[in-house]
């Protein structure tokens, strides 16, 4: 017996080992900073359930803040053994990316961007194709709208390039359709400025911003001779509005130096002016101050004033006549 009894209880722990379930391993996954994270039950009342999924609200109460979130499990039995099933997770953690997503549709020249650019034509039915440059996010607070609309959690930049490429490609054909190219041309700040806020329109209640078009590579026209007979008119715009420049600025650099000529012989003309008045105050400060001196000196007897005599009468003038 005590060679046996070592046997029997290794034999014992053995079967007890093979009747138990196995361990369950913990789920556990992170959310990073740029993640919007919800916890939904997978398990529970099936109508109630039914109810609460088709709401955004449900999803909104479901978004988590954690970093780290370990998913419930329940054991399943699968046969009438107690160790026959598996450990099944009970929650499901869904996370919406909300990242950045910048997509170029654009092509000349066997180039090409992430999709074609948007071929239409314009109001004269000359074909065109635009290049756009465009960029989208979700927000975090339209994170729960998002995973609404898009049950899948489909991947905003396969969003872009299927639903919101197409109706781009219908915004930009309306407008494009109701220019000439040649008006076409200067609207082009006006042609973003509507897509950027239709598209708004149309996918902001889905969740999805818009934050940035921009025109890639311009207009290109499908004609190349037409492309050409607009770069010439263009050059020769600018050669002529080049040329009036330069005559405006020739007539404006004529009329200063005229200007400055001018008003030189004003300052010599005051100058002149000037000179004179000094002149004539010195004459009249000199005539006084003779006369001055004419009266001091009659003052102390001293007769200053000419003595005039007839003809032949002797002297005509004498000033040295004293006492």
């Amino acid at each position: 017996m005590r060679k046996i009894l070592p046997f029997m209880i290794l034999s014992l722990g053995v079967l007890f080992m093979s009747c138990a379930r196995p361990f369950m391993v913990p789920i556990t996954e992170e959310i990073k900073n740029n993640e919007t994270a919800f916890l939904v039950n997978l398990e529970g009342n099936s109508k109630d359930g039914q109810v609460k999924l088709d709401s955004i609200d449900y999803y909104e109460k479901a978004k988590v803040s954690a970093k780290m979130i370990t998913i419930a499990q329940r054991w399943q039995q699968m046969g009438r053994e107690d160790t026959d099933g598996k450990w099944i997770p009970t929650q499901k953690l869904i996370k919406v990316d909300r990242s950045p997503v910048t997509r170029l549709w654009y092509n000349e020249d066997g180039k090409s961007g992430d999709k074609n650019g948007i071929a239409c034509e314009t109001k004269t039915s000359v074909g065109i194709t635009i290049g756009l440059q465009i960029s989208g996010r979700i927000e975090e607070p339209n994170a729960s709208k998002f995973l609404y609309f898009y049950p899948e959690n489909r991947p905003l930049k396969d969003i872009m390039d299927s639903d919101i490429y197409a109706a781009a490609g219908s915004i930009v054909s309306k407008i494009a359709g109701s220019y000439s190219e040649d008006d076409l041309i200067l609207k082009k700040a006006e042609l973003i400025e509507r897509v950027t806020k239709e598209l708004n329109d149309k996918y902001g209640p889905f969740g999805i911003s818009i934050y940035s078009i921009g025109m890639f590579g311009g207009i290109i026209f499908d004609n190349p001779d037409i492309q050409k007979s607009i770069d010439r008119k263009l050059i020769a715009d600018k050669n002529k509005t080049a040329a009036v420049a330069e005559q405006e600025a020739a007539k404006s650099a004529a009329l200063a130096q005229i200007g400055t000529a001018d008003a030189e012989n004003q300052v010599a003309f005051i100058k002149s002016k000037a000179l004179d008045y000094q002149a004539r105050a010195a004459d009249i400060a000199y005539k006084n101050a003779m006369a001055n001196y004419i009266n001091i000196a009659g003052e102390k007897g001293i007769n200053l004033v000419p003595q005039v005599s007839g003809s032949g009468s002797g002297i005509i003038l004498n000033l040295a006549d004293r006492k």
